[in-house]
């Protein structure tokens, strides 16, 4: 798998886990690529200051979970995708938060409402759906074979 070209992540990530610990907001610059290969900055590239609740390791990637003020919303940031990443002086009370709660409502870290999916597969592929989508399964079978 490629990884990420980022190569201040190290520092990013003992940035985001200092805040977490002293209770302290972190802001920073986030981006994607584009289909052009180009890195570019979301929001003509002004900081986002946000509450961090955990460091998550997912698909072989680091997300932080946070709070954004400004979305009013908990939102994941992609920290490969994020630059000039530092600690801010505000501090914030930690509530409760329950990020298994949190990742049952992800999908490959992209949040959103839970929905009913229904989905067609070959037999032998089933603990492969199991690992992605656990056992609160409904299953019907619609082929004779068991491949």
């Amino acid at each position: 798998m490629v990884k990420s070209k980022n190569n201040r992540l190290k520092y990013y990530l003992d940035d985001i886990h200092t805040a977490l610990v002293e209770g302290k907001k972190i802001s920073f610059q986030y981006g994607n690529y584009k289909v052009n290969l180009q890195f570019v900055l979301h929001h003509s590239g002004r900081f986002y200051t946000v509450i961090p609740h955990e460091l998550v390791w997912n698909n072989d990637f680091y997300y932080l979970v946070c709070y954004d003020e400004s979305k009013e919303n908990i939102v994941n940031y992609r920290v490969d995708r994020m630059v000039n990443v530092r600690i801010e002086e505000q501090e914030f009370i930690k509530k409760a938060f329950n990020i298994t709660e949190h990742l049952k409502h992800c999908f490959n870290m992209y949040p959103g409402e839970v929905d009913v999916v229904e989905i067609q597969f070959k037999n032998k592929l089933i603990n492969a759906v199991i690992d992605k989508f656990g056992t609160n399964l409904t299953l019907l079978k619609v082929d004779k074979v068991d491949q």
